[in-house]
């Protein structure tokens, strides 16, 4: 099975639960212009091995074929410069090493985070290898964020019925996984970070090919995003919450030569990318404060680093004569959606499903879903001196002691099952 058949067969397995979030799902017009792209790229890989210049080169001892996907330094280069190959490839690399970390993930007297930090190590770092070149389109980076979560539920425990059952939201996964930044972020990291070393470093053909895009329209049925597109969004991302500078789509290095050549505060900005809580760095006095346009504003594809709202496509057409956009009004859920939530949040919990659902143990622990691990374990040992057999006392907690040591097992079930994922 090739690197691409199996990562499709991922990215489908997985597809109905990534649709709770609104940064997977594809819009109609999105989703043929993929289903195009596929078509196109099939034709393309035709094509290319019909040419008579690809055709096996004879020689004295057998023969020299060519290659659709050539393999340099653990990252795939393709004939048509795209990186979906090298992507699927990593992902099925990163996959493999998942499997073999099997006996790892099910140990259940190794702590969390020591699973986190392995899953950082190794996975993630398999998966992201050679990021730092890639120029990926919505689709390829919904397969990464695919990866990313699913391994998640499965490090931590929790089935796809869950999921659904309870609508537990990717990014409430990725907080119950110590916060872990989303794909994007950490994708958006290194290429600033591999950016920042060649601003600052020696004179070299990298150094120089970094202001070299030539903006020229491209062919048709040519690849209309590439390496620079993808710069000037994750410097928009990086930028998001500096309001003294301003990313133009065309990302020209004027707007950031002063940040990038200081390596403590541009280091600082690549941290806030991986880290939420970490602080943004100060800038220096003698920086100039270059004022914000509030029409370059509204027509920059600013997104806060941590917002699961991923934004479309630069536009490569952008009219400075152009009115700004009218802020856009947040989508509020039917009635009848609201109604099942509040239902579903005050529901009782069912002594069935205690110790196997998230939200049953939470609940007759009494505590929210998003309750710390240290709230579960004081919660936890303040109902077991209450109603433990051997310390029950009917007039405080108004039980029997049958029932007393049935609510006991019940409470005992809920903190087993929730310290394999809190």
């Amino acid at each position: 099975m090739s690197p691409q058949d199996t990562s499709t067969d991922i990215l489908i397995a997985d597809d109905s639960a990534e649709d709770n979030d609104d940064m997977y799902a594809l819009t109609e017009a999105e989703r043929k212009k993929e289903e195009s792209e596929k078509a196109r790229i099939a034709r393309e890989d035709k094509i290319y091995d019909e040419l008579e210049e690809t055709q096996d080169l004879a020689v004295a001892d057998g023969f020299v074929s060519f290659t659709r996907h050539f393999k340099y330094l653990g990252s795939y280069i393709s004939y048509n410069l795209r990186d979906d190959y090298d992507v699927e490839s990593r992902i099925v690399a990163a996959s493999q090493s998942m499997g073999a970390l099997k006996n790892v993930w099910n140990n259940p007297h190794m702590e969390i985070y020591s699973k986190y930090l392995l899953f950082r190590a190794i996975p993630m770092n398999l998966l992201l290898w050679g990021c730092e070149t890639w120029s990926l389109r919505q689709v390829l980076l919904n397969k990464l964020e695919v990866f990313l979560h699913r391994s998640i539920r499965r490090i931590l425990g929790v089935p796809m019925s869950q999921v659904k059952e309870e609508r537990i939201r990717n990014i409430h996964m990725r907080q119950k996984f110590y916060d872990i930044p989303r794909a994007r972020n950490m994708i958006a990291a290194r290429q600033m970070d591999f950016v920042g070393k060649m601003v600052r470093g020696p004179d070299r053909p990298t150094k120089s090919m970094l202001t070299a895009c030539c903006p020229n329209t491209r062919l048709p049925q040519r690849p209309q995003f590439h390496n620079k597109d993808a710069l000037v969004k994750n410097l928009k991302l990086l930028f998001g919450q500096v309001h003294d500078v301003t990313i133009d789509d065309q990302g020209s290095m004027k707007d950031w030569i002063n940040e990038v050549m200081c390596e403590e505060y541009w280091n600082g900005l690549v941290r806030c990318l991986l880290d939420k809580r970490a602080e943004l760095p100060e800038r220096p006095a003698t920086w100039t404060r270059r004022r914000r346009s509030p029409r370059n504003h509204e027509n920059s594809d600013y997104q806060h680093p941590f917002n699961d709202d991923t934004s479309q496509d630069d536009s490569s057409n952008q009219h400075d004569d152009r009115p700004p956009s009218p802020p856009r009004r947040s989508r509020v859920p039917p009635r009848h959606r609201r109604e099942e939530e509040r239902q579903q949040q005050e529901r009782p919990y069912d002594p069935e499903m205690v110790g196997r659902s998230m939200y049953d143990s939470f609940k007759v622990l009494g505590l929210g879903l998003g309750a710390s691990e240290a709230e579960v374990k004081q919660k936890y040992r303040e109902l077991s001196r209450l109603y433990h057999p051997d310390k029950h006392d009917t007039t405080k907690t108004g039980m029997t002691d049958v029932e007393a040591e049935e609510f006991c097992k019940l409470i005992n079930n809920a903190y087993s099952h929730l310290r394999e994922i809190v």
